[in-house]
């Protein structure tokens, strides 16, 4: 309920609902549970800008999830964290965070995420690094992981590859 609050644009029931699960989470205790809810609590916290909280969250639920052997909730949390890093401006941190969670993510096979998180990796070797070569194998994989699965390629994605490839002084080029 509360990702369908949030999907909606209905945040602050959202987050009431993300703390009474993890709450009840807590009562029972469920810690698997309750790590996920602090992990759909602090991407939602970090939407707001709401930045140390978010943090604290994500690090916590992060946490629970290797203490547990949760690689998924791990990646997931890491991912988050890779996208708080990047919003506060540590482009740094932000691509070390992602490079971890995408190891996890190809470990698990999860190619939607790998091609979420090579996207936000392609984003900051181009935008924050200048690392044009890096990007455009970045942004080239993410679409062919899209492709893979016959799914329609968002028009940031897209859009972001040909702006590479503009900057390399290539044009239009196909991509398979």
């Amino acid at each position: 309920l509360g990702q369908v609050l949030e999907v909606l644009g209905q945040w602050k029931e959202s987050g009431e609902v993300y703390h009474q699960a993890s709450d009840l989470a807590g009562a029972i205790p469920d810690r698997l549970v309750e790590a996920r809810c602090q992990t759909s609590l602090g991407e939602l916290l970090r939407k707001e800008a709401c930045y140390s909280d978010a943090a604290a969250l994500l690090d916590r639920a992060r946490a629970s999830f290797a203490e547990l052997g949760d690689d998924a909730g791990v990646a997931l949390a890491l991912h988050y964290a890779g996208s708080l890093a990047a919003q506060q401006g540590d482009h740094v941190r932000s691509r070390t965070i992602s490079l971890h969670s995408l190891a996890l993510q190809r470990k698990l096979g999860d190619k939607p995420r790998i091609g979420r998180l090579l996207s936000n990796l392609g984003i900051l070797a181009h935008q924050y690094r200048g690392e044009l070569s890096e990007a455009r194998h970045l942004y080239e994989e993410s679409l062919a992981i899209g492709y893979s699965l016959i799914r329609v390629v968002s028009t940031h994605q897209a859009s972001a590859i040909a702006q590479v490839l503009r900057a390399q002084g290539l044009g239009a080029t196909k991509v398979a």
